[in-house]
């Protein structure tokens, strides 16, 4: 009949239907199939058509390459073959080099970088760097300044024409004075409720006095208020001149880069050393103590003595002596595995709920260095802080607790932080400026480890023996109440 056959033809269209989605869906997954399939891969043979692999002892060996232009500035560069470099230049300026009523210029000049010159607006730079991709950076400590470029190597000569412009032909604008004051004026805020750095500022103070290393690195709001143009153009034209330089670049070919070097900076003029003095360091070893009667906030204390600075024959098993010592905070979000055999890791953070934190630091200069212990706990256990913090300084120089096992773990893991540091541009950069600014030739990579792994037993103890004979610098902030004061600490150690 007429209604069977309508029921026939409408079983036969869905099983057409069915038939030609499954077809379709089978289709898709054999294309699927097709294209996520991994091939075969031998895991022992050489995949076709590719070079021959290079042993880690044959790769190419980057050499240093220096020169020094006519007006006495050294260029340096390192070529590693990518396509991005950083160029950059390093100055021996810093707070060191200032005096107590003027200090704070060099850390200004670091905040004040890359705005107007006299030759670009700091839009027109801003947009320069823009168009390169360029990653810039102004940093300053005691005793060096440095301005550095990131961006890929084509425009290398591009960043070094705004490098030279910005160090050498800064304008100080009135207006952009007052603004960078302005947020000077945030970042001195800022610092103030920082504890840490507001603890390494007291340390350097305690321990040099009020001069040279002594002095603060940043500006107060009376010397920020010293700051002008007239006073900022004097300190860069003494101490921004081509014999208290170094031109460095990694990444970049060494004779473009000297062709660069000299078009942009050759035509300086060489500077007066005669004109900065620099003091002998002297040693004090003093207290700063600052009491706060909440006992709801923290104590910070810092105990640190002097130690081997740059140019010290214990230089190296100083900071095999620092790795070995470690510390960190009681929580941490990375998860386990950063330290935690280190001793103050073991001694302190696993064995007292009520320490915050407590690290070990060093802070090496010149011709001197501080090495000392930072603890934080709750008010109530101050003394019991103070405590803990002399046993583990004096245990630095314990025969029994430096065993084999320890030492070897602290010289793989400084090993290993040297070199892994030494793979981002950046900091290969600035270790090859610091270098030549300190010694005045780099020391490579290889033989910095082959030092370290001449390191024994006795160096270590040696260095830790020689530390706590120097007048401990003791820096207290919160709840000073019931902490020993300096004679007391200080008799801890020679007792």
């Amino acid at each position: 009949t007429k209604n069977t056959l309508l029921i026939a033809l409408c079983f036969a269209l869905k099983f057409v239907s069915m038939i030609t989605s499954l077809a379709r869906r089978a289709l898709r997954l054999d294309r699927q199939r097709r294209c996520f399939s991994m091939p075969r891969v031998s895991l022992t043979q050489l995949y076709p058509n590719t070079p021959d692999p290079i042993a880690v002892d044959d790769r190419p060996q980057y050499e240093l390459q220096r020169t020094t232009l006519d007006n006495g500035l050294v260029v340096a560069s390192l070529d590693t073959h990518e396509p991005t470099s950083v160029v950059g230049v390093l100055v021996n300026a810093g707070s060191r080099y200032e005096d107590g009523d003027t200090h704070g210029h060099a850390h200004f000049l670091e905040r004040f970088a890359f705005k107007s010159t006299t030759e670009s607006t700091s839009f027109v730079i801003t947009q320069a760097l823009e168009k390169m991709g360029c990653n810039v950076n102004a940093t300053t400590s005691r005793e060096s300044m440095i301005y550095s470029a990131e961006v890929l190597r084509k425009f290398t000569d591009d960043a070094m024409n705004v490098l030279q412009d910005v160090i050498v032909n800064p304008a100080f604008h009135i207006h952009e004075l007052n603004n960078a004051k302005c947020d000077y004026v945030d970042l001195i805020h800022k610092n103030a409720t920082d504890s840490e750095i507001t603890v390494m500022e007291d340390a350097h103070e305690a321990a040099y006095g009020r001069k040279g290393l002594g002095l603060p690195l940043y500006a107060s709001r009376r010397t920020l208020d010293l700051i002008s143009g007239e006073s900022l153009r004097h300190y860069v034209s003494k101490h921004i001149v081509p014999n208290r330089m170094i031109v460095c670049g990694v990444g970049v070919d060494h004779d473009k880069f000297c062709e660069q070097a000299n078009k942009y900076f050759g035509k300086m003029k060489p500077g007066d050393d005669a004109k900065i003095q620099l003091e002998p360091v002297e040693y004090l070893g003093k207290e700063v103590r600052v009491h706060s009667g909440d006992q709801t906030a923290l104590t910070h204390m810092c105990i640190s003595f002097e130690t081997a600075n740059w140019h010290s024959d214990d230089l190296i098993p100083m900071c095999v002596l620092q790795s070995m010592m470690g510390g960190g905070g009681s929580f941490s979000a990375g998860g386990p595995g950063k330290g935690m055999y280190t001793r103050l890791y073991v001694n302190v953070l696993n064995q007292y709920h009520w320490v915050h934190s407590c690290n070990v630091f060093n802070a090496i200069h010149t011709d001197s260095a501080l090495f000392g212990v930072y603890g934080v706990t709750d008010s109530p256990h101050a003394k019991d802080l103070s405590e803990v913090l002399v046993k583990e300084l004096k245990g630095m120089a314990d025969p029994a607790a430096l065993t084999e096992e320890v030492l070897n773990r602290a010289k793989n893991s400084l090993r290993s932080s040297v070199l892994m540091n030494l793979e981002h541009r950046d900091i290969l950069f600035e270790d090859i400026g610091r270098q030549l600014l300190t010694y005045g030739e780099r020391h490579s990579p290889e033989s910095i480890v082959s030092k370290i792994e001449a390191v024994s037993a006795q160096d270590v103890l040696s260095v830790a023996e020689k530390m706590l004979r120097t007048s401990p610098t003791v820096v207290v902030r919160g709840d000073t109440t019931d902490i020993p004061h300096h004679p007391e600490l200080k008799a801890s150690f020679t007792g």
